[in-house]
């Protein structure tokens, strides 16, 4: 797919009549407890649960320079439940000269999915130019009660990861300190068809994942570390235009590798790291099936600064340069898809005089990126720029905070990714009450 034109952003180019009704709720709760001074309990609980009884979808495909087409599509009613949970302790004492702070317990969190099969579409149709969208009616859609749509969402697939793990936090005298730990990971998953048959056999993987890292502080606002950790995550799940829409692949082991320093200058704490990570590489292959296939591995350098100068500004930014490849597999040698080799942003708050009154501005630039998993269509670098304003006050001895922001400034049209166009100039504002 080409990326050499980028559509005006600021346009609709999807339809007029395209409809996305959604419903959620959304649970948090904490406690923390310290029934001695070295001991501290802590425990918390998350829910989010989101209904989408009526889904719209438009999809677009550039065949060639200047022109696109589009897939016209209409979903049944899906949902989406994910659940998590955690049971912690933080135990400190020493050993001799050692000072120490254990850390065991357990979390878990699960993600269900109920989707459907009533999914008509028109197929790609066009092409059309891209000078402007083109508008179409509403297609005659098939009913729901029609053969073979007539299902309504089923308990597709679930997803469950529980970690049971023990840390160590170890101070050697002022200037070392060691942090490790290991984690015992369980990943299960299962996924069927409308029918309730299984459509690939059931995950049910374990792994101990090591982590270590060393800290030395020749003086106090300086810390020079390095760190090894490695992680069972879950597999990526197809997309719903892939011919396994909705399948969920393997457990997968990922590992990093980081040395860096932090510093503390003048109110300001300076981040440097040389970083090393390598996991499974997830895509669409040229069958039109999602599927891993070789290893991806992202090494590079990153700079990153954060704090107040003086009294008045705040400033919040970083650089990331990285060198990404594939080893293995159908793309070995090649860069993966939608990784910028280059990133930066620079953000920061200035206080005005006026008490309350506090100005933002953020410049956010991403380098090129490929376009495609042969690296045959690149994508241009974007930089972007956000301005805003926040006030706080009080309204009826309660808090409340104004804000008003704008993003992408100067309305710059780009390709955020192979997918997807960036957003185009957006002005957003908002009021938050303190109770």
């Amino acid at each position: 797919m080409p990326h050499s034109v980028v559509p005006n952003p600021s346009k609709n180019w999807s339809q007029t009549w395209i409809k996305d009704e959604f419903s959620s709720a959304n649970l948090i709760a904490k406690l923390t407890y310290t029934p001695f001074d070295n001991v501290t309990l802590r425990a918390a609980g998350a829910l989010s649960d989101i209904d989408r009884p009526v889904q719209d979808h438009t999809m677009n495909y550039v065949p060639a320079a200047g022109v696109y087409e589009q897939l016209r599509q209409r979903s049944g009613a899906t949902r989406f439940n994910d659940e998590g949970g955690q049971l912690l302790a933080d135990v400190g004492f020493d050993t001799g000269p050692l000072a120490h702070k254990v850390t065991a317990g357990y979390y878990t969190y699960s993600t269900t999915n109920w989707t459907t099969t009533y999914a008509p579409h028109t197929g790609y149709q066009g092409p059309y130019s891209m000078m402007g969208p083109t508008f179409v009616s509403e297609p005659a859609f098939q009913l729901l009660t029609t053969a073979p749509y007539n299902v309504s969402s089923y308990y597709s697939d679930q997803m469950t990861n529980e970690n049971l793990l023990i840390g160590d936090e170890i101070q050697f005298g002022s200037q070392w300190s060691a942090l490790l730990g290991i984690n015992r990971s369980t990943i299960k998953t299962q996924s069927f068809n409308a029918s309730g048959v299984r459509t690939q056999p059931d995950y049910d993987r374990s792994y101990n994942a090591p982590s270590a890292s060393l800290m030395f502080k020749p003086i106090p606002s300086v810390t020079f570390y390095g760190s090894y950790i490695e992680g069972l995550e879950t597999g990526g799940q197809a997309p719903a235009t892939a011919a396994n829409a909705y399948a969920i692949m393997p457990p997968m082991i990922s590992k990093q590798k980081e040395l860096g320093v932090k510093a503390e200058v003048g109110g300001v704490l300076l981040t440097t790291a040389l970083f090393d990570i390598e996991k499974a590489y997830e895509l669409t292959n040229s069958s039109n099936i999602y599927t891993q296939d070789g290893r991806e591995r992202h090494k590079g350098f990153e700079l990153a600064v954060s704090g107040k100068p003086i009294p008045e500004l705040a400033i919040y930014g970083g650089l990331t340069v990285l060198d990404a490849k594939i080893s293995g597999g159908s793309y070995d040698g090649k860069d993966p898809i939608n990784v910028a080799n280059f990133t930066a942003k620079l953000y920061s708050e200035y206080s005005l005089p006026i008490p309350g009154l506090t100005f933002v501005a953020g410049v956010f630039h991403t380098g090129e990126q490929w376009g495609d998993d042969a690296n045959t269509d690149r994508l241009p670098s974007y930089t972007t720029l956000d301005l805003g304003a926040r006030y706080e006050t009080t309204v009826m001895e309660l808090p409340v905070t104004f804000r008003v922001n704008a993003s992408n400034v100067t309305n710059n049209a780009y390709w955020a990714n192979a997918y997807y166009l960036g957003a185009p100039r957006t002005v957003a504002f908002s009021a938050a009450v303190q109770f």
